[in-house]
């Protein structure tokens, strides 16, 4: 029997969704957006209060790419650049930089799902979401009745803010990105929603959803100067522009009047090309999410 060779990069192309995980679990967390919304359509009544804990692991395509390249394209040249050996060209600059980007907002990582929710009446209620680094406000009018179209209709509008992913993210993944900084990151959402929900008793409920987020980001980025030729951009390396998604989930609700278990799925297409080292590239792409949450209401 004639044995191949193995590349001594196969074990470790083995280990990067594990790689992946651990990083985001102990090192903090990337600022993928969450697309779920865990409710009804059915908004509360006047002072009525509802909590939501849950969790839900957004997966992309673009992630495990952006780790891959990292390990086996990025490093080894990043290596002999900075043991002396040829400088990084623009190319390699930007799929350094595109390779990071890619692991900061599509990260998958374990999210904590926390909200709370208050009617104020007339049909509508109010929500505080906590999302991993996002923090949301948003207001949901309830337009159709169960009771009137055999199922609960609702508009949501949403403003989220995220907080600024930590750098010991991207070493995480691969020494490479140690040479990469993030000096300044922010990233504020605006979601729109329209929700559908059927209640069967007290005991479950069917939920879905359609949304729109746009995402304004701005990130500041630069690289050691002695790691690039001469003339290669070092600095304001990404001009990121909009991002945006598109998509839908749907879910059920089992419980008993004051508390239920809820699962959902949500997809969404993401369309993202940002400049980076002076050059359009296209990182959009599929998202999928899971999710699973306990609710109670007052």
């Amino acid at each position: 029997m004639i044995s191949r060779p193995t590349s001594p990069k196969a074990p470790r192309r083995a280990l990067l969704p594990s790689a992946l995980l651990a990083g985001t679990l102990l090192l903090g967390s990337g600022c993928v957006s969450s697309p779920h919304h865990l409710q009804r359509a059915r908004a509360l009544d006047r002072w009525q209060f509802e909590a939501v804990v849950g969790s839900a692991l957004p997966l992309s395509s673009q992630v495990y790419d952006a780790a891959l390249k990292a390990v086996d394209v990025i490093e080894p040249r990043v290596t002999t650049a900075k043991s002396g050996g040829k400088a990084l060209n623009a190319a390699e600059v930007r799929s350094l930089v595109e390779s990071g980007l890619a692991l900061i907002l599509f990260t998958p990582l374990p999210t904590t799902e926390l909200s709370a929710r208050l009617g104020v009446g007339y049909g509508v209620d109010v929500g505080l979401r906590l999302s991993g680094p996002r923090t949301q406000l948003d207001a949901k009018w309830q337009g159709l009745r169960q009771e009137e179209h055999g199922f609960d209709g609702a508009l949501s509008l949403g403003v989220g803010r995220h907080s600024q992913p930590a750098e010991s993210l991207l070493s995480s993944v691969s020494d490479v990105f140690q040479d990469l900084k993030i000096l300044d990151y922010s990233r504020t959402d605006i979601a729109l929603m329209a929700l559908l929900s059927r209640d069967f008793g007290d005991f479950a409920a069917i939920t879905g959803s359609f949304f729109y987020m746009h995402s304004a980001i701005t990130v500041g980025s630069s690289i050691d100067e002695s790691l690039a030729e001469v003339g290669v951009q070092v600095g304001d390396l990404v001009d990121a522009g909009p991002m945006r998604q598109i998509g839908g989930a749907v879910g059920l609700r089992l419980g008993y009047k004051y508390a239920w278990v809820t699962l959902e799925v949500a997809v969404a297409h993401v369309r993202f090309q940002p400049t980076l080292v002076g050059q359009l590239v296209d990182q959009s792409g599929w998202l999928v999410s899971p999710a699973l949450g306990v609710v109670v209401r007052f």
